[in-house]
């Protein structure tokens, strides 16, 4: 997500963020009612949780949204990130890492949408392990 206090960050209005808060809320509850782990990511600073990282990016740009990732176990995350910073993009663990990251995506788009979440989700240009999750327009 972007910095808000960075240099033209604008941010989108009160109601949008209110609109885009109450998703990444909703998505957070059906995630965790499905049985997987769902948190809403409050500040830069918070301490490394497993499952669905739900985030609400400010911007009143086309990247702003509610950002969903998924976060596995530390061992896993620590291996891939090896592997990646030595460039071994075909590495197992690294592969397994992307798959994994992949799949439980997939699963809680699934989830959200079969609990009526009515938003478009799309991947993200800079992370495609990041999902962009927006309301739908009417």
């Amino acid at each position: 997500m972007r910095d808000p206090g960075e240099p033209g960050c604008v941010h989108a209005p009160a109601d949008v963020l209110a609109e885009r808060r109450a998703l990444a809320e909703r998505v957070c509850r059906e995630t965790r009612l499905a049985g997987l782990n769902a948190f809403l990511l409050e500040g830069m600073d918070a301490a490394y949780q497993v499952g669905a990282e739900v985030e609400v990016d400010p911007g009143d740009d086309a990247a702003g949204g509610v950002l969903v990732s998924w976060k596995p176990d530390e061992a896993l995350l620590d291996a891939a990130m090896e592997r990646l910073q030595k460039g071994r993009l075909d590495a197992p663990e690294f592969l397994h890492y992307v798959a994994v990251c992949t799949r439980m995506q997939e699963a809680i788009v699934a989830i959200i949408r079969s609990a009526g979440i009515d938003a478009d989700a799309e991947q993200n240009d800079l992370d495609p392990l990041i999902l962009l999750l927006k309301p739908r327009q009417p």
